[in-house]
């Protein structure tokens, strides 16, 4: 049983306190706080079913979207994606018409829609499989219906939507945008007339089929290819109920819509399904539990699950036997490249303390942590492929993990709970700027596997990351000495980097740091050593915004965070200064305290970054 003790609380152990909690909590005889369970799978909201999510969750990773549209979800999406789309006009829940849970959305056709934003690589279905699937309730009315789809304009390369209404036909159809035309097989079949009717677009092997209350629609086709192999890649927004290009907006309701991606479902007549999520159930503002997933509590915010702040006892030994998250310092150059690791508590302020050293002397590391171990990876005095790798409870010198696909230098690392990311830097035997990205499994010593490429060649980067998003911002090339470019990746799907936004100020050289939402970059060269500190949100799209100062002036820094701290050090020019920010109020950054050795180009991690 997993518990939180309080002490403080009036009332704690008796009959009559628990009840006050709304049932989420209860108190056990000793006073201490049990949380309910629940995991990355949205845990008692959407249904644990075959077709759901497949057999023992089989296809659970493939379920982008899941939106029941009841009044316990309301607009959410219930997947592990944890999306809460903008809405428009008057759209919402009603209770007056609905196929499952006495409720559904409507679309009164005048302005009502739902744009979901921030959608990273998920809604990017590539050339391989995909399931789109709802039940539709629809009235007769509108030109080129789109009840999901990502169409801004044009024939947009990449775009996809379903529909209910083609030219004002009650075709269901397909289309994806080639860039200068459409591929759109239309089915003629009425789907606009006041009755449920369950649709699923399938793409198998390159091949559309289109299912109307599970019967393939292939005898009413009417016109357009169902041989689209081609990408279905693009970062608009999805929309809902709307198509943007036509200014067309959907009449009727919608229950149950599910995007799966690398997934074709159906490939026979089938049965429609049942309701995806648990009749009455939802999540509320406030609610707590324990993430059994990430063993960390995790309260709802109205919109997704955030991981609660936990301090941990005797994460070291020596002076560090208080509470709080440790982060760590390592390598760098006096100017002489060294293999000094130095560690602080976050949560503190004061002078680091020795750890170790790691295995070879250098400068221009990469770094990134899980909750356990920390990874040191490339760099040096001489360029290498090298990754050591520490226990971040404890001390000690570095061991060796493996080597990387290529040595770099200057490259830049962030991470999850199970995945390392490296990206970009150079070697001088090739000195111009990699747009490598390179991964590596935390927990399991091994080499470095080859995940895609950023959008440029880069060295000298900030990184950062949440549990789902890898962001690199800023940096250097040949061409572009100064970059504002900010690149983002899902961390859990390899493939190319996609564009983000931009800095407020193009430099290189600098460091980042976040927190599970909000990303930070300080710092660098735009030519001159500049104080600035940018901020991002990082489940979103757009451009950096300005959050204050850091008290020093300096390049080929690096930085290291908890939950609520960040905290930079290792400056050029040498300096054993460090500073910290509070990452969720915007300000200037404040004396921290100093590194055990003065120097410039080292690495920073910590146990309890915005990745984890």
């Amino acid at each position: 049983m997993t518990v939180l003790r309080v002490n403080t609380i009036a009332g704690i152990g008796t009959t009559t306190f628990g009840p006050s909690f709304g049932g989420n909590l209860e108190f056990n005889s000793q006073n201490y706080i049990v949380l309910p369970k629940g995991s990355s799978t949205q845990q008692g909201v959407l249904r644990e079913t075959v077709d759901v999510v497949g057999t023992g969750g089989t296809f659970y990773d493939n379920l982008v979207l899941a939106m029941p549209f009841n009044e316990a979800t309301g607009l959410r999406d219930v997947s592990s994606r944890n999306r809460n789309p903008a809405a428009y006009g008057n759209v919402g829940i009603g209770t007056t018409v609905s196929k499952y849970y006495g409720s559904s959305v409507k679309f009164d056709g005048d302005t009502d829609h739902m744009v979901i934003s921030g959608i990273g690589s998920d809604f990017q279905l590539g050339t391989g499989d995909f399931t789109i699937e709802f039940w539709w309730n629809g009235s007769a009315s509108g030109t080129f219906t789109q009840l999901v789809g990502t169409l801004d304009s044009s024939a947009e390369e990449g775009t996809w939507r379903v529909g209910s209404r083609f030219n004002s036909l009650n075709y269901v159809y397909f289309a994806r945008g080639t860039g200068t035309d459409f591929q759109e097989p239309k089915y003629n079949i009425n789907v606009n007339d006041g009755s449920w009717h369950h649709i699923a677009c399938i793409r198998s092997a390159g091949t559309i089929s289109m299912y109307v209350d599970g019967a393939n629609q292939s005898a009413n086709l009417v016109s357009g290819t169902t041989s689209i192999g081609g990408t279905c890649n693009t970062i608009n927004t999805v929309k809902i109920g709307y198509n943007q290009r036509d200014n067309a907006y959907a009449t009727g309701f919608l229950q149950d819509l599910r995007v799966y991606k690398g997934l074709a479902k159906y490939t026979a007549n089938f049965t429609p399904p049942d309701r995806i999520a648990e009749v009455g159930v939802g999540f509320t503002t406030g609610q707590l539990r324990y993430n059994t997933d990430s063993n960390l509590p995790e309260l709802y915010d109205g919109n997704q699950w955030v991981q609660l702040s936990v301090s941990q006892v005797g994460l070291g030994t020596g002076g560090d036997t208080e509470p709080g998250a440790r982060g760590i310092f390592g390598g760098g150059a006096t100017p002489t490249a060294v293999n000094t690791i130095d560690y602080i508590n976050i949560s503190s302020t004061g002078n680091a303390t020795d750890f170790g050293d790691n295995t070879r002397t250098g400068i221009g590391i990469a770094a990134c942590a899980s909750s356990t171990r920390g990874l040191f990876l490339g760099g040096g005095g001489s360029v290498t492929n090298t990754i050591d790798f520490i226990t971040i409870s404890s001390t000690g010198n570095a061991a060796d993990y493996g080597d990387l696909v290529s040595s770099t230098l200057v490259a830049r690392g962030c991470s999850n709970s199970t995945r390392g990311i490296v990206a970009g830097g150079y070697s001088p035997a090739t000195p111009t700027a990699s747009n490598i990205i390179q991964y590596v499994t935390i927990a399991s010593l091994g080499n470095g596997v080859d995940f895609g490429d950023l959008t440029r060649g880069v060295t000298g980067c900030g990184a950062c990351s949440s549990s789902t998003r890898g962001i690199f911002g800023g940096g250097y090339s040949p061409s572009t000495p100064f970059q504002n470019i900010i690149d983002f990746i899902t961390i859990s799907t390899l493939g190319n980097a996609f564009d983000f936004g931009d800095l407020t100020q193009a430099r290189r050289n600098m460091t980042a740091l976040s927190n599970p939402t909000r990303g930070i970059f300080a710092l660098g060269e735009a030519p001159g050593n500049v104080n600035t500190i940018d901020f991002i949100t990082i489940s979103t799209i757009g451009n950096a915004t300005n959050f204050g100062d850091t008290v020093t002036a300096a390049q080929c820094n690096s930085s290291c965070s908890s939950s609520t701290r960040g905290v930079f050090g290792g400056y050029e020019p040498t300096s054993n200064t460090l500073e910290y920010i509070t990452i969720l109020t915007q300000g200037n950054a404040v004396d921290f305290g100093d590194l055990i050795q003065a120097r410039n180009n080292c690495a920073g991690l910590s146990n309890a970054h915005g990745g984890l």
